[in-house]
């Protein structure tokens, strides 16, 4: 009777070191998981920050236009330096803005975070709790 009972022993620390295993390789791969959404999500933010960014540069054009090109071309239709320079820098300006809110919108659509990982950790954490 010993011998069955030491068997039924061992079989039971077996599968308590297989449980602890297979656990521990199960939060390793929730982990990883994790690491490949947070990386999914961060370039899925790019192409928002690229829009950003050629808004900023638009905007900035629009300085420049409105130092030069548009008191210098306006000024010759109208005959108003100042009026020529208002006119088109506005326009400029609301175009880099437009470029910008894009931008921002396209940012705000994102979700940063593992949203597909955690209710698979939460099962697997009441799956462990249950177990142990």
């Amino acid at each position: 009777m010993e011998t069955t009972a030491s068997a039924g022993e061992k079989s039971i620390r077996d599968l308590i070191s297989d449980l602890t295993t297979k656990s521990t390789d199960l939060v390793r791969k929730e982990i990883q998981l994790a690491k490949v959404e947070i990386s999914e999500a961060i370039d899925g933010l790019e192409s928002g920050l690229v829009s950003l960014a050629l808004g900023g540069v638009v905007v900035l054009a629009g300085g420049l236009v409105l130092l030069a090109a548009a008191v210098l071309g306006l000024d010759l239709l109208i005959g108003q330096p100042a009026l020529s320079a208002l006119i088109v820098g506005l326009a400029v300006i609301a175009i880099g803005v437009a470029i910008l809110l894009n931008g921002r919108s396209a940012l705000s659509k994102e979700e940063v975070g593992p949203d597909k990982i955690v209710p698979s950790l939460r099962e697997d954490a009441e799956m462990i709790r249950k177990h142990f």
